[in-house]
C-alpha cells in the first residue's frame, strides 16, 4: 500500500494495461513519485508520469508503456 500525504492509495497493477493511466492528486508530488516508481518496478511495470493540474486538482498522471 502507498501513502499520499497519510491517505492510502490502491493500485491494482495487476489491471494495467499498456497505455492505462491513472491520476493522484498530491501538493508534495516528489516523495510520492518515488514511492509509485519503486512499488512498480516490483510489479514489472515502466511508468512516466506528469505533474497536472485536473479538474482543479494538482497531482500527477501515470501512464504504464
Amino acid at each position: 500500500m502507498i501513502l499520499n500525504e497519510g491517505i492510502p492509495v490502491i493500485i491494482e497493477w495487476h489491471k494495467m494495461v499498456l497505455g492505462s493511466s491513472f491520476f493522484i492528486p498530491a501538493l508534495d508530488t516528489m516523495p510520492l513519485i518515488k514511492e509509485i516508481l519503486i512499488e512498480s518496478r516490483k510489479h514489472h511495470i515502466r511508468l512516466r508520469y506528469k505533474e497536472t493540474l485536473e479538474n482543479n486538482l494538482i497531482g500527477i498522471r501515470f501512464w504504464r508503456i
